[in-house]
């Protein structure tokens, strides 16, 4: 019994020696495999980042190259058709073929650079010398026909430049479309001066008052005085007035609430523009202590002057403006600053004189003031308190 346990013994010791050798073979082995390996994984992995680094420099350079190219190929157009544009001979230029190529240059410098130059001088000098061209020296029969449809040129060429800022403008910021009747009482022997009603046009005031009855569809007087006191007489109808107004006029941007209003006069026919003045409110900041006046001791005796009292009861005017309106006026460029690092600008879309219902349409855009021209900037007071912002934003979160 005791040589059988001794044989299994020795059995088990050689087993265990076998094990142990064959361990000690296999690990440098595996230890060696194992670290190959990762020097692959390693060398691979610095590989890749290596040729994507590579292949990141490469795509980065030409882009910038095809930038550098680009900036270098607009300077060289914008140095040439300005230079031709304003370096004119005025000889070559009293022709309608002198006056074609001009509107070609003036073509090139707006479609590429519309959103950084002030282009409206441009555009209402050329207009001026189109009107001054005389037939004597352009001897062709159809003198005025050609001059009218070089006239409907530029006009295309502005509206296509404006439509093209108007609809960039509008992915970042508000709009509103304006629509105004042209109805008039007054009409002199000189059609380029026929005016506008007897005053303005106020928008949107006068469709709501139509709907009150107070006017008709032609802009005349149905409510006189004293039926327009008892009218507004009632709290309620003061409240519904001025709610359905603020309803209409109202543009929000960034949780900036304001109400625009539009008032139109001095319509031009001949050079389809008009006078246009602009005023913006917004909620007037009320102190703790300062009572604001109910609407019912707002006085109704001056009639149609008590209106705006109900309407703009509890706002004040952020924007003033009164200005000459056509065309050539471009958002980016032609806009008013506003608070909270923000303009607005107001565009003509369409003059129509020629439909059943002749009427203006405008566009008025609320947008930040970082979607501006390149060349208007915020200054260093506003730079400044939007520093002065940001900051307070950090500290409160």
């Amino acid at each position: 019994m005791s040589g059988d346990k001794k044989a299994q013994g020795d059995t088990a010791e050689k087993k265990h020696d076998w094990i142990d050798l064959g361990l000690k073979a296999v690990t440098p082995i595996v230890a060696g495999l194992l670290i190959a390996w990762a020097g692959f994984v390693s060398n691979y992995t610095l590989s890749s980042i290596s040729n994507n680094q590579q292949s990141a420099r490469l795509i980065t350079e030409l882009q910038i190259r095809r930038e550098q190219a680009e900036s270098d190929l607009r300077k060289d157009v914008f140095d040439q058709a300005l230079q031709a544009f304003l370096l004119k001979n005025q000889q070559y230029d009293d022709s309608l073929s002198g006056m074609s190529k001009q509107l070609l240059r003036l073509e090139l410098l707006s479609l590429n650079f519309g959103d950084s130059l002030s282009l409206s001088p441009l555009f209402s000098e050329f207009q001026k010398d189109l009107k001054q061209l005389k037939p004597e020296k352009n001897k062709i029969p159809n003198f005025e026909e050609e001059r009218g449809e070089m006239r409907k040129r530029l006009y295309s060429l502005a509206r296509r430049v404006a439509s093209a800022q108007v609809s960039s403008l509008h992915q970042h910021g508000e709009s509103k479309k304006i629509s105004i009747p042209l109805e008039y009482k007054i009409t002199p022997v000189t059609p380029c001066a026929t005016l506008l009603y007897e005053d303005s046009f106020p928008w949107p005031e006068r469709d709501l008052q139509r709907n009150f009855g107070i006017f008709d569809d032609n802009n005349k007087v149905l409510v006189q005085d004293a039926e327009l006191r008892s009218l507004f007489n009632s709290d309620e109808i003061k409240k519904e007035y001025r709610e359905l107004l603020n309803e209409s006029r109202l543009i929000e941007l960034q949780g900036t609430q304001r109400y625009l209003e539009v008032r139109l006069s001095d319509v031009d026919h001949c050079n389809e523009s008009a006078k246009v003045t602009v005023i913006i409110y917004k909620e007037r900041e009320v102190d703790n202590n300062e009572q604001v006046t109910p609407l019912a001791s707002i006085p109704t005796v001056s009639a149609r002057g008590d209106l705006a009292l109900i309407s703009n009861e509890g706002l004040e005017i952020e924007v003033k403006r009164s200005f000459n309106l056509d065309y050539f006026n471009f958002p980016m460029v032609d806009n008013t600053r506003l608070s909270n690092n923000q303009r607005f600008a107001i565009v003509l879309d369409e003059f129509d004189l020629e439909s059943n219902q002749p009427h203006l349409e405008l566009i008025g855009i609320v947008f930040p003031s970082e979607y501006a021209s390149l060349r208007d900037r915020p200054g260093m007071q506003e730079a400044r308190k939007l520093l002065q912002e940001a900051l307070k934003d950090n500290d409160s979160e």
